[in-house]
């Protein structure tokens, strides 16, 4: 049964102008096999019909943490969200993403065989509008990656960005504790945040798919 005073996790979503995807990317998180999780939603500002089919499900009992602001940028909305999820494992899926069904219940997995690590990340699928399909790993060479904390930091440094964010889960306090994400960054903000866990933590990975 769920536990509304607190979830494990908090799926977090940050929306701008959402409706075309924000219906498949609630109903992904419905759809886990794992069931002790909340939904926390920041709409930045949206002009959309976002705000209407958000409430459209909090009335029908879904557990959705929901929060309008003033439109203030995409690391601000992460951080809003990460101040309000009451779980203590935060799980990233973004408003044109979807959560394949055993997402949270291979990431739960993760936790318990990983007790040190603080971040966690699995494979994803990219799909195109012309049904084009890729995954994220079939372009990243795990042999030279070194995950261990501080190690995890610079092969982010020298190899580049290769964790996707839709496949990512982090402790919430550890993500406090690195100050969360920087607001002076547009686009690089998930970047950099992984970045600075990476320097204080251990982070793991699985092969599976997680997210498309």
């Amino acid at each position: 049964a769920m536990n509304t005073n607190k979830p494990y996790f908090s799926v977090i979503i940050c929306c701008f102008n959402s409706e075309k995807f924000i219906r498949e990317t609630i109903d992904s998180v419905i759809k886990q096999t794992y069931s002790d999780w909340e939904i926390v939603t920041v709409n930045d500002g949206s002009s959309d019909n976002t705000e209407n089919i958000i409430k459209d499900y909090i009335s029908k009992g879904v557990n959705i943490n929901y929060f309008f602001q003033e439109n203030r940028g995409f690391a601000n909305a992460r951080n809003k969200c990460l101040d309000l999820a009451k779980g203590e494992w935060i799980v990233i899926i973004d408003h044109d993403d979807i959560c394949l069904p055993k997402r949270l219940e291979i990431q739960a997995a993760q936790i318990k065989k990983n007790p040190s690590s603080k971040l966690f990340f699995g494979d994803t699928i990219h799909f195109s509008e012309n049904g084009d399909i890729k995954n994220q790993f079939s372009t990243i060479d795990f042999s030279k990656i070194e995950l261990e904390k501080n190690k995890a930091a610079n092969s982010l440094l020298k190899y580049g960005c290769f964790i996707d964010s839709e496949g990512v889960m982090f402790n919430k306090a550890a993500a406090l504790e690195v100050g969360g994400f920087d607001e002076r960054y547009s686009y690089i903000s998930d970047y950099d945040f992984f970045v600075k866990m990476g320097r204080l933590y251990d982070f793991s990975y699985t092969k599976e798919d997680l997210s498309k």
